[in-house]
């Protein structure tokens, strides 16, 4: 089975690919179509950490080698935020016919988690005085944090003249379809040098898996690796909400034997019923139960005094081909108990333009090794941050619009 933490990586990097769709693929037959289109996508991602009250979140990724499929994986995430309500199913199918599946389902009251290894639903109910105080479910907007205008440009620069090859074609019914397909040819010089570097970790990470015991089997490419095509077509709704995006990326390639190999990843993401998603708790009849009351063991936190103290993270850019620190930032955790805990956020801005931020917080803890507050940004306007507690890290993550960048914090042993 896939760690939590392998599972993070391959999704990051298949949001990596479809980013680069959504970015590539934009409206030019007016003037401003790119423009256009990249409010599109700022606009579903504002109405994602602001406005949805329930929606319906599906990808589907299939990863090939010369058209033999090497993996496949669906994914349904259904969230009803206004009920506090969230479910997710999520399947996969390897090379060596091993096949996953988990299924997970939240509300106030309880955490429902099927376990394919003993085919058994883990039911785990909360005291009233425990009940969740939210799903997670609200997506922070990463078009709003301090560095999204600066990697904003940064694709602007890429894309160039990739936005002369894409059609657009808009519906009675004010929706439009974006479509477009590149070769290599088309694909600018830095665009190859940054695959080539991404395939190699990507590939690195992957053969590092067991499926079974089994080593995935993915050839490692070590040479004339380039972006051999790119196609894909994206729909947006008349309220300007991309509801469908979908990419076929080949990635050209030879392993060390020089055998060329062409890495096939099709991506594709669908959004419905917005505002009309309905979840149902599950019927347990006739299933293999455990049921667990006040376990601390699971959703009692681990919060404790092992992280008093300092922590510690460094924003950086690269800037004239070297690394710039732009700003460190300090997360001191004065005090924990059952229910709280209590620290300083201090940022100090190198940049003499920004403006040194430093405040006191409490945060409520709950399930899964986080903690929650509220901080009042320079506007007068209050943003959910969310700490996620790791054995050697704090994850800083904030949860609406917000002046605070994500970041992860180590901790720091004083001399």
């Amino acid at each position: 089975m896939l760690s939590k933490e392998k599972k993070i990586m391959a999704v990051s990097f298949l949001a990596g690919v479809v980013l680069f769709t959504a970015t590539a693929f934009a409206d030019i037959t007016a003037k401003s179509g790119y423009d256009t289109y990249k409010k599109a996508i700022k606009n579903t991602a504002s109405a994602f950490s602001k406005e949805l009250d329930s929606f319906t979140f599906e990808t589907a990724v299939t990863l090939k080698d010369n058209e033999r499929v090497l993996a496949t994986n669906k994914m349904i995430a259904k969230a009803d935020i206004k009920n506090n309500i969230s479910q997710n199913t999520d399947t996969g199918e390897y090379f060596n016919g091993l096949k996953e599946l988990s299924y997970s389902y939240s509300d106030n009251n309880s955490t429902i988690h099927f376990s394919p290894q003993e085919d058994t639903y883990n039911v785990y109910e909360y005291y009233e005085k425990d009940k969740r105080p939210s799903v997670n479910t609200r997506f922070s907007n990463p078009f709003e944090e301090e560095r999204a205008k600066d990697f904003e440009k940064v694709f602007d620069a890429l894309v160039g003249d990739l936005k002369n090859y894409v059609v657009v074609q808009e519906k009675n019914d004010g929706s439009k379809e974006v479509f477009g397909e590149l070769n290599e040819s088309q694909i600018p010089t830095v665009a190859n040098a940054l695959a080539s570097l991404g395939v190699k970790q990507f590939v690195n990470e992957m053969s590092s898996r067991r499926y079974n015991n089994d080593k995935f089997d993915i050839p490692e490419l070590v040479d004339e690796i380039y972006i051999k095509k790119v196609k894909g077509n994206a729909r947006i709704s008349k309220d300007n909400i991309i509801e469908y995006n979908s990419g076929t990326f080949t990635i050209s390639g030879k392993d060390k034997n020089g055998n060329i190999h062409n890495i096939i990843i099709d991506v594709a993401f669908n959004i419905y019923d917005i505002n009309s998603t309905k979840i149902s708790k599950p019927d347990l009849t006739g299933k293999k139960v455990e049921k667990r009351k006040n376990d601390a063991v699971f959703y009692r936190p681990e919060i404790d005094k092992k992280y008093l103290g300092k922590w510690k993270n460094e924003i950086t850019e690269i800037k004239n081909g070297e690394i710039d620190r732009k700003a460190e930032r300090f997360i001191i955790i004065k005090s924990v108990d059952s229910e709280y805990l209590k620290g300083t956020y201090t940022a100090k801005y190198n940049d003499a333009g920004k403006r040194n931020i430093t405040f006191d917080f409490e945060a409520k803890i709950f399930e899964n090794n986080q903690a929650e507050f509220q901080y009042t940004n320079n506007n007068g306007n209050k943003e959910t941050i969310m700490l996620n507690f790791n054995p050697t890290e704090i994850f800083l993550s904030p949860m609406e619009s917000h002046s605070l960048e994500s970041g992860q914090f180590y901790k720091v042993f004083e001399e």
